[in-house]
């Protein structure tokens, strides 16, 4: 409702800075997109919608931010990981607790839930095995 009601509000500012559009029928609309006004008017709108939360304009803003903040703290080549555990889907984990590859999810979820030492273990020599073979390959 939120988002909603921002993206009105913005459709009626940019109404509003458009004097000209203001009164377009939609046969206008259409015309205009078939021709080379297409351009500006799809710009216009664009530089409106920038600050409606998880919106292509928006996301672009937010990734021009940061490649300025990197370019100005000259950070080049950084690396940013985040590591979560599929530990019910990774097959040679449960081949280790002995678990049937054909075993349902709720199986699965019980025994590492019964092994959390097995699956705590078996993640951290993942993340030892990722970071060992990126780094081998970014030296």
């Amino acid at each position: 409702m939120i988002e909603r009601h921002r993206t009105l509000s913005q459709a009626n500012f940019c109404m509003r800075q458009h004097q000209e559009l203001q009164y377009t029928t939609v046969g206008e609309l259409a015309n205009l997109l078939r021709t080379n006004g297409a351009q500006t008017l799809v710009q216009n709108i664009y530089k409106y919608t920038a600050n409606i939360h998880g919106s292509d304009p928006y996301w672009f803003q937010r990734r021009r931010e940061l490649m300025a903040q990197a370019e100005q703290q000259r950070l080049r080549g950084t690396l940013f990981w985040t590591f979560s555990a599929a530990d019910n889907h990774w097959k040679d984990l449960m081949a280790i607790l002995g678990v049937p590859e054909d075993a349902g999810i709720a199986v699965r979820r019980k025994v590492v839930n019964q092994n959390p030492h097995v699956v705590n273990f078996y993640f951290c020599r993942r993340i030892e095995k990722a970071v060992t073979i990126t780094s081998t390959i970014l030296l």
